[in-house]
């Protein structure tokens, strides 16, 4: 994953935090209890509930919300906790405490991002009601709405049909799949199902089948990239039908749209699939297109790698990893002949074929070349 600007901590903006709370009393969305704790009255905010689709009503005593004497509804939550003997705690013009589960969250974003931003990740668990409370907390605090333009709530990652939790013990760690699988498989397999869409992982088989997946997607890629170099002098060769360099043109186009449309990452990798159909046309005569024609072909492969991160290894390796992708199809295809898969052993001899490689077993094993374009 690539880094990002900041990477905030909490205790780093205890005056943003304390002066978020402070507006919010000021303007009459919030009260100090006698503990010296700090409440955020959710009947003073309309909107409450536009995200997620909540009803306060819905949030009366006899549902899971844990009652507490200190508040006047069971509704409202904490802003300001006051001190609890053995815990961190922090002076505040309503005594020593600490923050609130989302105060935090709304005071930091105000001091990097400003009062409104346009985009706001987490996960669909995160709707209701921390998302909800920032939007209350934020826009109440600033006057200003709304607070984000667009939300995405991505699905969550389960195992064996159960949220993936530490608790559960049923945790396979980023650090474990990038160093079994590589970070671009890794994204290659989220990027391949739609951020809301909750994925069911299994352990060997969602990775395995990501990456060889990602192979075949990658490779006609490779061919190409083995051939056109963008730092070399433009070479002299055939070109390109008029029509394909339209098809190359107008998928672009498309690709951006589709990403536009709710971020349908599943989709723009179908397309650039079908696109690599294509492509295979021509990878036996590689060696005679012209660098322009060899960039056309390229063309979405390289908007899907600027755009999405992957290709980053094809990129800095350019041919010299040709060998491994063909590897790893390899043993998908022996893997399968093992277990009498026949069809699907076929189906990868066949989709290698497409792109230029041929395969040829004997009693060692299995041997590959490539065919056309050397």
């Amino acid at each position: 994953v690539r880094s990002v600007q900041y990477y905030p901590h909490a205790t780093d903006y205890l005056p943003e935090i304390l002066e978020q709370v402070g507006q919010l009393v000021d303007r009459g969305f919030a009260y100090r209890t006698d503990d010296g704790s700090v409440y955020y009255e959710v009947a003073k905010f309309p909107g409450y509930g536009k995200l997620s689709g909540q009803k306060v009503e819905a949030l009366r005593p006899g549902t899971r919300l844990e009652i507490d004497r200190n508040k006047h509804a069971p509704e409202d939550f904490v802003l300001w906790k006051a001190a609890t003997p053995g815990e961190p705690s922090w002076e505040s013009p309503w005594g020593p405490g600490r923050p609130g589960w989302h105060i935090e969250d709304t005071a930091i974003t105000a001091r990097l991002l400003g009062p409104r931003y346009d985009l706001h990740g987490g996960g669909l668990d995160l709707k209701f009601p921390h998302h909800e409370a920032e939007i209350a907390q934020a826009e109440a605090a600033t006057g200003l709405a709304p607070l984000v333009n667009f939300w995405m709530h991505a699905g969550l990652v389960s195992m064996g049909g159960e949220k993936m939790s530490k608790s559960l013990g049923n945790v396979y760690s980023l650090t474990q799949a990038l160093d079994e699988f590589g970070p671009m498989v890794l994204r290659f397999y989220y990027l391949n199902a739609h951020y809301r869409s909750p994925l069911e992982f299994a352990r060997g088989e969602s990775l395995e089948a990501a990456r060889e997946a990602y192979a075949r997607l990658s490779l006609p890629y490779r061919r190409l990239r083995s051939q056109w170099d963008q730092e070399a002098p433009e070479r002299v060769g055939e070109e390109l039908p008029e029509e394909l360099a339209s098809a190359s043109a107008d998928l672009v186009d498309r690709l951006d749209e589709t990403l536009a449309n709710d971020f349908q990452t599943r989709e723009v990798i179908a397309q650039l699939f079908v696109w690599g159909h294509r492509v295979a046309e021509w990878l036996p005569k590689l060696d005679r297109l012209s660098s322009g024609a060899l960039a056309t072909l390229a063309a979405p492969y390289r908007w899907v790698e600027e755009t999405l991160g992957l290709f980053e290894e094809v990129e800095e390796s350019g041919s010299s990893d040709l060998a491994a992708t063909v590897g790893v199809a390899i043993e998908a295809r022996t893997r399968a002949r093992t277990r009498g898969d026949f069809a699907e052993a076929d189906r990868i001899r066949d989709a290698l074929r497409a792109v230029g490689i041929e395969l040829e077993d004997d009693a060692t094993g299995t041997r590959w070349e490539r065919t056309g374009s050397k």
